[in-house]
């Protein structure tokens, strides 16, 4: 099948939704929420959360670092699957959607387990790294041509064997030169263990060796 019939298939999409991935009121709640406002379909797609889940709950991941918080809807799919003394850092630069993502934290009851730190995202990475912090799980969904520079940071962020997601690493075929310069360097690097999945918008598994 080739990727413009595989991030074309409306009958495979429907499938999905009904059989492919479980939701939480909470979750669902907050998408369709999320909806109403610029930049909502843009958050992370409720099959790759599911995905994140269901790495965390397997890997017994505890502390877990995310780039791309906008209205905080993978991260909150990230906090019902954490250890219950788990603890997220989400990191953004948009100070008013992410107001959004901290009235829902509150009433989903999810407040202490997840940090956000505004600001540019590679600034707060190298604070993250100055102050010796370390995590079990990294998800990336956050801007597409820093992508190299978030991965590098991760690996140094990332304890070993840490495993690190990276979406919209496909972008429905469409692939940017940037982004496929990132892939072919991930395919070839030795520190790592590496799967690309054409699931959802490209979704690649790393994990740290």
């Amino acid at each position: 099948m080739s990727l413009e019939n595989l991030f074309s298939n409306p009958l495979l999409d429907d499938y999905i939704k009904k059989v492919g991935y479980r939701e939480s009121a909470n979750l669902v709640k907050l998408r369709t929420h999320m909806m109403n406002f610029p930049g909502g379909p843009m958050q992370t797609a409720p099959e790759v959360t599911q995905l994140l889940a269901f790495l965390i709950q397997t890997s017994k991941a505890k502390y877990v670092l995310e780039l791309g918080t906008l209205g905080g809807y993978s991260a909150t799919a990230m906090a019902e699957a954490l250890l219950e003394k788990g603890k997220i850092i989400t990191c953004d630069h948009d100070s008013h959607i992410t107001k959004i993502a901290k009235e829902f934290w509150e009433e989903f009851g999810h407040k202490d387990q997840i940090e956000l730190r505004l600001g540019p995202a590679l600034e707060t990475l190298s604070e993250l790294l100055d102050e010796n912090q370390v995590f079990d799980f990294m998800y990336i969904d956050a801007d597409k041509k820093a992508y190299d520079q978030y991965y590098e940071y991760g690996l140094k962020l990332l304890k070993p064997n840490g495993l690190m997601v990276l979406d919209n690493t496909l972008q429905k075929g469409k692939i940017s030169p940037e982004m496929d310069i990132l892939n072919q360097k991930i395919h070839q690097d030795n520190r790592v263990i590496s799967l690309l999945l054409p699931f959802s918008d490209g979704v690649t598994l790393v994990h740290k060796r």
